[in-house]
């Protein structure tokens, strides 16, 4: 992998560590639901998603035909977008994204997700594992709804479990309170 391409991958990264902010603040505002997340991403996100699938097609074409020079150029320009974006959706946004456990959990995962991917390209470059980890690196990397899909699968089971224990601590807090009132009124 030359340096150009690795500048690239990371630049790439980058982007997609910052565009996920806005994915991650629609699936807040949708509460968590990804039926309500996939509705919001269809109706206020095409535009933005035709273009980022228009970019992957660009720069995975530039990959698989070794232009590294004009990858980073490309990565370039699509992360002053991003930048561009995102400041301007802060600056319009009614509610900001709280930063939650669960968001904190969702922005871990997605950088090691990418990580993964990443290191997975650089240390197989020139196998096909290293070729699936790139194509994977650079999809999740520019498509940021994809991105937030997956990293919300990921963490789906922890949630759920982390929900259920809430639970049965609300219940089991709220059973001992019934026991020690009903004592107390004796």
């Amino acid at each position: 992998m030359t340096y150009f391409t690795f500048a690239a991958m990371l630049l790439l990264a980058v982007g997609a560590v910052i565009s996920i902010y806005l994915q991650l603040q629609a699936l807040q505002k949708n509460a968590y639901s990804l039926s309500r997340y996939f509705k919001w991403v269809s109706n206020s996100y095409t535009v933005y998603l035709a273009t980022s699938a228009i970019v992957y097609c660009a720069i995975t074409f530039l990959v698989l035909n070794n232009k590294d020079l004009f990858v980073l150029i490309l990565s370039v320009l699509f992360l002053a977008a991003r930048l561009a974006l995102n400041i301007l959706t802060r600056k319009k946004s009614t509610k900001k994204l709280g930063f939650t456990a669960r968001i904190k959990r969702l922005y871990v995962t997605a950088i090691l997700l990418l990580g993964v991917c990443l290191f997975g390209s650089i240390f197989s470059f020139y196998n096909l594992f290293g070729e699936i980890s790139r194509m994977l690196f650079i999809v999740l990397s520019v498509v940021s709804p994809l991105l937030t899909v997956v990293v919300w699968l990921i963490t789906y089971p922890i949630e759920k479990a982390l929900a259920k224990r809430f639970a049965n601590k609300s219940k089991s807090d709220y059973t001992a309170g019934d026991d020690n009132s009903k004592g107390a009124m004796l």
